[in-house]
Parts: C-alpha cells; structure tokens; sequence
C-alpha cells in the first residue's frame, strides 16, 4: 500500500511497469482519509531473468509447490533497458526497481522505503 505521493512520483519514472489500484483504509469501521487516499502497488512487469546458476535454491517448495529462491541473483543480459519496476519469474515476492526509480524516490525523501543491491553478497534478510 503506497500513499497518493509516492503513487505519483512512482508514475513519473515507471508509468508502464506498475499500476495502482484504489483502497480505503479503514480503522475501527471508519475510513482513514487525513493522509489518504491510499493505494495498492501492483508491479505489472515480469521478466524471467534469473540466473540460476549464481542463485541459490530453496530445498523446499513454496506453497504452490513451485520451487523459489532464496537468494535471486539478476541475469543483466535478460534485462530491458526501459523496465524500471519488475518482478521475476520464480521470485515473484521481491519488486525490483532500477536505479533509477531508487535514486528518484531517495531524493524525494520517501520514508518506508528499504533498497537493497540485487547482486549483494549475501541475502538481504
């Protein structure tokens, strides 16, 4: 869920990747509007660009039965330049989001918002 703020700034360096649909807030049966309105975030785009190889393989199956990974390592020859917001097959929890999209929403000074390096050594958590 993303506030209208950051729905529009998000619109302005990813239009094509994402989109947003409307949701009340609510709170002990009552709408929450003197922040809102509010919005879900769905990430449109979905690239297989794992690279199997440098990613690393949960031994159990996710709850689908489908095998996922627990650490995702990006294939960079797989990926369009023009996608700044995506999902990846078999990891599809993660939104990833270009550097450009990350250093857009860091000079605005969104808070809320964690970045991680898709290549980083180690998983994130």
């Amino acid at each position: 869920m993303v506030s209208d703020c950051l729905r529009s700034a998000i619109l302005e360096v990813a239009p094509d990747d994402v989109q947003f649909l409307p949701v009340t807030v609510r709170y002990r049966d009552r709408p929450v509007t003197e922040k809102g309105p509010y919005w879900v975030l769905n990430v449109i785009k979905m690239i297989d660009c794992v690279d199997p190889a440098r990613s690393v393989l949960s031994s159990a199956p996710d709850r689908y039965g489908q095998p996922w990974y627990w650490a995702v390592r990006l294939d960079a020859k797989k990926l369009q330049n023009r996608v700044h917001m995506f999902r990846a097959f078999h990891s599809s929890e993660i939104i990833f989001a270009s550097d450009t999209v990350r250093r857009y929403l860091e000079k605005r000074k969104f808070t809320g918002l964690t970045f991680f390096p898709a290549d980083a050594p180690d998983p994130f958590w």
